[in-house]
């Protein structure tokens, strides 16, 4: 099922980053760092990137086109031991979108929210983990400018605003659901908090693709945030069991009609394990929540109770 999920951090050259190396990881590419003398390879990464590609401005010079000559030209512009070198966006792919509609969507997300602006972006899309596709988005944090040697102008602070990074998020929502209503999908994603939407659950923190695939390595952090991801979806999967119209509350905001099986994928996300998702499964499908609609013959489809609909 569509999924939210939205993170923006900075590459800083105070943490210790390069933006060739960032860029280059990303991309499963080889780009020479001219700032530190060195070979990024991260060859090893292609077959897991789907799609890469660069968007800028209209009347962007060639160069900017270019994965090592733009963020070498980003290195030389910034002379601090901690400028910060690049924003770098993250966001879940919806799985009911083709690999080509992800693409489409992603252009129309990064145009929209940031070329706009007069950002260059670097979009790469990894499906190395097929059930959790994802857009790694590099932007600069100065607008290109000709006159000056080093291709871009000054700092962009408004572009740092916590009011901006509000409207990226909902931008993001809002042109997803779009792009899932053009391709006859009733799901949809929601940018606000289970707080902000009345929905007793407590969120959980976004492991990632490389802790998912990782595991427990015994690294004290990665270690920690899987036992405290682990606590908190047992105790959401007890919550729903204790209350189902928990569940229903959430899954109607995105999307009106739903199979058992959609709720099945709804539940593997706020569930501990099989055992608790089975339990939650009955404890909905017995709540006297769920309304059956006519599908004849096709897997059967529900909505809820219209007094709950109004309710939420």
């Amino acid at each position: 099922m569509a999924i939210y999920h939205f993170h923006v951090c900075m590459v800083s050259r105070g943490t210790g980053k390069s933006a060739v190396a960032v860029a280059a990881h990303r991309a499963g590419e080889t780009l020479f760092d001219e700032r530190l003398g060195e070979t990024q390879n991260f060859s090893r990464r292609s077959p897991g990137v789907a799609h890469k590609e660069i968007l800028a401005p209209e009347n962007a010079p060639a160069w900017v086109h270019d994965r090592g000559q733009l963020w070498n030209h980003v290195e030389a512009g910034e002379k601090r031991k901690d400028s910060g070198l690049a924003r770098e966006v993250q966001v879940a792919l919806p799985g009911e979108l083709t690999p080509v509609q992800q693409v489409e969507l992603v252009r129309d997300f990064v145009r929209e929210a940031f070329v706009h602006e007069g950002m260059v972006g670097d979009v790469a899309i990894n499906t190395s983990n097929a059930k959790n596709p994802q857009a790694c988005i590099l932007l600069t944090t100065r607008g290109l400018d000709p006159t000056s040697p080093t291709g871009f102008g000054q700092k962009k602070t408004e572009w740092n605003a916590r009011a901006r990074l509000f409207l990226w998020r909902k931008s993001w929502a809002e042109i997803a659901n779009r792009h899932l209503e053009r391709a006859g999908h009733d799901c949809r994603i929601d940018h606000r908090s289970y707080a902000e939407r009345g929905i007793a659950l407590t969120p959980t923190s976004h492991l990632g693709v490389s802790v998912a695939r990782r595991g427990i390595d015994g690294r004290d952090l990665i270690q920690e945030r899987i036992v405290e991801h682990d606590r908190i979806v047992r105790e959401n999967g007890e919550a729903i069991k204790d209350d189902p119209s928990i569940a229903l509350q959430a899954l109607i905001l995105e999307r009106r009609t739903f199979t058992r099986a959609d709720m099945i994928r709804w539940l593997e996300g706020h569930t501990a394990d099989d055992t608790q998702l089975q339990e939650a499964l009955a404890a909905v499908m017995a709540s006297g929540l769920l309304v059956p609609l006519n599908t004849e013959g096709a897997e059967p489809r529900y909505t809820v109770a219209e007094s709950m609909s109004l309710e939420t």
